[in-house]
């Protein structure tokens, strides 16, 4: 996938398998030299005395904690000879079968417009068939450690009215205020790129790459369907309305209900639709009619907005990743019909909950509930296997999403949308980069990508006068940034390849989940049990480093407003403050900080009533502010508790589905005569000259991570008043 401006080597094709091969490397350079032609890459910009470029001293490092792909970082082995060698850049080759998942023409199109126009993420250097090359940033991620530093940032207005300032952030509130510029991108300006393939459109008025890719991220509302007499279509487009039926009955799965609008197969219409009608196999106890957060004041964006605002991502993904899960279950559901699997089942299972019963992955085995921790590797192993997708309950778990589905509308329609933003949806430590000291002073990045220049016909492009001055000014700008630069601007963002216009509490509740991970253990990558979720303290600190930079954001004028937004005395109140209600900028140059405000009191004058001094400091703009913003922080501390199940249901759907090529290997191997379960093999027998496949440090349980993702599902369901009847 190509996007237009972006130099493309169509065809070309990289085996991240071969990597370790002399092959590789001659097949890298020739895409970076001769096909993409990158920057001290190609023969017209590398030193003269290096060139031809050497094969054998093309390095590559391959980066670990990256699931979907293959990353590496590909540099050019540095001799005795002087001068300008190839710059170290990263290569990205996408995982097989990524492409049921993920659109990868959107995702590019989004990475370009949020490189070139917002400063975010890493500029694309070139793109081939399947992987593109980005710029190398000197940094290294932020670590299971660093996406849980809060700092020992502390604010307190005293008494005469000022701000006093003690510690610093952490990496995790950097990690708040990144998210927070994303989710100020414009939905429009996105829907522009996505419709036109680039920031405009070809001379002739046509896209670059037509329209549907909109459709894919960023469909408005859908209406419920006008029903049509058969008598009035014309016949041609009778035929291909009964084609598209034959090719759909074709595709359907097993397990899958098949009623529009009744099913995650199915999201016809949006979460807040006033059309859709709620579940009736929902039992909500709690109601959570109260508190009630009305539509403006407290944050959420208003009711009409939302019906008008892009299909959210997590209900468009959930509907395409869950066909794709059931396609995988429906892998193991034919082995199981086979006498050979048959067998092979019956083997596995003896001695279990489910002997003697016919095993397929679409039937609700409503007593097996086998905890994923308690669990083995599910990698080879049929018996652990069988026991993961039952317990998983596949059937059960589609109605509880149409359940969860339902209870969120009901919630939203009552209390308010949470503000649909361009989200990223995959903040896992291994996507958040910290850039080191002397990088983050002499690096641009995140400085936007280069666009084509605009040409004068007078001097040529590489002029010494254009050059000496290009070079001068980027020199100054350089001076002027380091001096201005706010620590979290340390913090790059990359993989945007799940970004998609989504409840920004989506976002935020993904972030806070992935606190849990330790994606580097040797045993347990999987588990989302290694580490605990942030508590009640720790995400309200999180969310006030992502409130304040909104509001520093709006005042700056980085965030562009539309400008046919009403503003009322009640949304002011609650919104973004005006100059004056803020303090001076501190002393040492930082950027001011909009403040927690812990107050400093002074004892009641003995009547019962507040000093006059304190009822000065209660009055004071930056008490204001600090009201202010914790009405915003209550708000989104509901809106993240209502919509973290979303999190854990789609990247179970994700996990289902990467885990097809180990279920594919196991069921081929359970066919060969020789196969013995690890689980059936005593330690003894295995220490005895067994290979022990389960728990190598390179395996991520698929799987088992799946079933984990549903267990904390379905326990959040059940902590919200979500009940669904048994399948």
């Amino acid at each position: 996938m190509h996007a237009n401006g972006v130099p493309a080597a169509r065809g070309w094709r990289l085996d991240a398998r071969k990597a370790k091969t002399p092959a590789f490397q001659a097949q890298v350079l020739a895409l970076f030299s001769e096909q993409l032609q990158i920057d001290t890459w190609s023969e017209q910009t590398v030193n003269p005395d290096l060139w031809p470029l050497d094969a054998s001293r093309v390095q590559l490092k391959r980066i670990s904690g990256a699931f979907s792909n293959a990353v590496f970082f590909v540099s050019y082995d540095k001799q005795d000879c002087e001068g300008l060698y190839p710059k170290t850049v990263l290569l990205r080759v996408y995982g097989k079968g990524t492409e049921v998942l993920l659109s990868r023409r959107a995702e590019l199109l989004i990475l370009h417009t949020l490189s070139s126009l917002y400063e975010i993420g890493p500029h694309i250097l070139g793109t081939f068939a399947n992987g593109r090359v980005e710029t190398y940033f000197d940094a290294e991620p932020i670590g299971k450690d660093g996406i849980r530093d809060l700092g020992d940032r502390r604010e307190t207005i005293k008494e005469d009215g000022s701000l006093l300032v003690r510690g610093s952030e952490g990496r995790a509130q950097w990690v708040a205020r990144r998210m927070r510029q994303l989710h100020e991108v414009p939905l429009e300006t996105m829907r522009t790129v996505l419709e036109q393939g680039d920031l405009r459109a070809n001379g002739d008025g046509s896209s670059v790459y037509g329209r549907g890719i909109e459709n894919h991220l960023f469909a408005r509302s859908h209406r419920p369907r006008m029903h049509r007499n058969p008598s009035s279509i014309p016949p041609s487009q009778q035929n291909i309305l009964d084609s598209s039926r034959n090719l759909r009955d074709t595709m359907s799965i097993r397990g899958f209900s098949p009623h529009r609008n009744n099913s995650v197969t199915s999201f016809d219409s949006l979460a807040t639709s006033f059309n859709s009608q709620d579940s009736s196999s929902i039992n909500n106890e709690n109601g959570f009619s109260s508190p009630s957060f009305g539509p403006t004041g407290s944050g959420p964006s208003s009711y009409t907005e939302s019906v008008n605002a892009p299909y959210p991502g997590m209900w468009r993904r959930s509907k395409r990743w869950a066909r794709e899960a059931g396609k995988v279950l429906a892998l193991v559901d034919e082995f199981c019909k086979t006498d050979a699997g048959q067998a092979a089942c019956k083997r596995a299972l003896k001695g279990t909950p489910l002997e003697g019963r016919e095993f397929s992955p679409f039937t609700s085995f409503n007593d097996i509930n086998v905890p994923s921790l308690e669990l083995g590797t599910t990698v080879n192993s049929l018996r652990i296997t069988l026991l993961a997708i039952a317990s998983l309950n596949f059937p059960r778990f589609l109605a509880e999403m149409d359940a969860f589905k339902a209870f969120i509308r009901k919630w939203e329609k009552l209390n308010g949308a949470s503000r649909r933003v361009l989200a990223h949806g995959d903040t896992q430590y291994s996507n958040l980069l910290l850039i080191k000291e002397g990088a983050f002073e002499e690096d641009s990045a995140g400085k936007g990508m280069p666009r084509e220049r605009s040409r004068d016909s007078s001097k040529p492009t590489d002029s010494p006068e254009i050059s000496k001055s290009r070079s001068s000014s980027i020199s100054s700008n350089k001076r002027r940034s380091r001096s201005r630069r706010a620590p979290y601007e340390r913090l790059i963002v990359i993989d945007f390849e799940y970004c998609s216009p989504n409840p920004r509490a989506y976002d935020i509740a993904n972030a806070f989940h992935e606190w849990r991970f330790d994606y580097h253990h040797i045993t347990d990558c999987w588990s989302p049990y290694t580490f605990a979720y942030p508590t009640r303290d720790e995400r309200r600190r999180w969310l006030r480093a992502y409130v304040e930079q909104g509001r520093l954001l709006r005042m700056r004028g980085k965030a562009p407003k539309a400008a046919s937004d009403p503003t009322t005395a009640a949304t002011a109140a609650a919104g973004e403050p005006n100059d004056q209600s803020l303090p001076p900028a501190l002393p040492n140059g930082e950027e001011l900080e909009l403040p927690p405000c812990v107050m400093s009191k002074e004892r009641s004058n003995g009547n019962g009533s507040d000093s006059p001094r304190l009822n000065a400091v209660r009055q004071s703009p930056l008490a204001f502010l600090e009201r202010s913003m914790q009405k915003e922080i209550d708000r989104l501390e509901k809106e993240v508790e209502i919509f973290s199940p979303a999190c854990h249901a789609a990247w179970a759907l994700w996990g289902m589905t990467f885990a097809k090529e180990s279920i594919e290997q196991l069921l081929r191997n359970c066919l060969q005569g020789n196969y013995v379960d690890p689980a059936l093999v005593s330690a003894r027998d295995m220490e005895n000259g067994s290979e022990v496949i389960a728990g190598s440090a390179e395996s991520f349980d698929n799987l088992r991570y799946t079933l984990s993702r549903v267990e904390l599902f379905r326990a959040e369901l059940k902590a919200l008043g979500v009940q669904v009847s048994p399948t």
